[in-house]
């Protein structure tokens, strides 16, 4: 069996210090990725000749570094693929990292000839002065309170609805048919465009979770993400409105959540889980279509679970994340 050809695509923004230990994890991979491809959206700190540096002495791969004006992340991430050949793109902030297997194991019975995105568990780290380890304890216990949240619903795809599992773009693999049905990443979205894409996917394909830490995501004084609070609220708006549109519909996949797929757990989980006042989801199946085998099975399971949580207090700061992450995983794989 020929090895998947895949694309590491990388938006670099003021990151040259990163830069370095970002590409040598992807430089590291057991499955060498057939393209490395560059972005320097609009950086003041030398990050093009920093990449352009490294990637200089790369044989048996296909690379670039490109530098234009600033546009933002999802421009960027969009203009990247746009660039990109490999039927598999692998996006990869410029100070993320890569576990060395990652891609090998990532793209472990890829499908072909139809859409797939597929993303890990996460290990976050601190790098730089005590208020960044102070934060990343932060995330830390948010990500555990989010797998340990995620590991009662019954697929992936309402984990994902429920909240980003996710944690980044960095985590995202996934083929080009998914991708081009999706759109791109949108790029009036500033904060929130990764946990858009995955929700704009769940129509199209039921994500595959890998239950092993295999991104590494640094928290430092730069992070993007540290301003989200000052537009978290419009624009997690913007997502739940979009949802709504594809989950009053009959959706390709027929594991996605919403009313059509499964039409007695869901209208539990919207009114639990939507955002609170949140009024614009839609409860009644669009259509009515032949029931999944199994289904109903699911549900009951599902419904069980979602009761139990609901009364019982639970706290997974204290939790391993790697059990948590394999205790999703097992839900899931249940599910398919």
């Amino acid at each position: 069996m020929s090895r998947p050809r895949v694309a590491v695509l990388i938006p670099s923004f003021n990151h040259a210090r990163f830069l370095p230990a970002t590409l040598a994890s992807v430089l590291a991979q057991t499955l060498r990725p057939a393209e490395v491809l560059v972005l320097d959206d609009g950086s003041g700190d030398g990050s093009a000749a920093v990449a352009e540096r490294i990637l200089g002495g790369t044989a048996g791969i296909t690379w670039s570094v490109v530098s234009r004006p600033n546009r933002g992340i999802s421009a960027t991430r969009n203009e990247l693929f746009a660039r990109s050949r490999a039927e598999f793109v692998a996006f990869l902030d410029s100070d993320d990292l890569y576990a060395p297997d990652r891609l090998a194991r990532m793209l472990e019975g890829a499908p072909a000839g139809r859409p797939w995105l597929a993303f890990s568990g996460v290990k976050l780290r601190h790098e730089g002065p005590g208020a960044a380890a102070e934060e990343c304890a932060a995330w830390r216990e948010m990500y555990r309170l989010r797998l340990g949240q995620a590991a009662v619903l019954p697929t992936v795809g309402f984990a994902l609805l429920r909240s980003n599992l996710a944690l980044s773009a960095s985590n995202l693999v996934l083929n080009r048919e998914l991708f081009e049905r999706v759109g791109g990443f949108d790029e009036t979205i500033r904060i929130c465009q990764d946990w858009d894409f995955l929700v704009q996917a769940l129509p199209h394909a039921e994500p595959c979770f890998v239950p092993l830490p295999l991104l590494e995501y640094r928290v430092h004084g730069e992070n993007t993400s540290r301003d989200a609070a000052l537009t978290a609220a419009h624009e997690l708006n913007t997502v739940w409105r979009k949802a709504a549109i594809w989950l009053g519909q009959t959706t390709p996949s027929r594991s996605a959540p919403g009313p059509a797929n499964w039409p007695r757990y869901y209208r539990w989980f919207a009114r639990l889980h939507a955002p609170r006042g949140q009024t614009i989801l839609p409860i009644e199946p669009p259509a009515t279509r032949p029931d999944h085998p199994g289904r109903a099975r699911l549900e009951e399971s599902a419904l069980q679970a979602l009761v139990q949580e609901a009364s019982i207090d639970h706290d997974h700061a204290g939790d391993d994340e790697q059990e948590l992450m394999l205790r999703c995983a097992r839900r899931w794989e249940a599910a398919r």
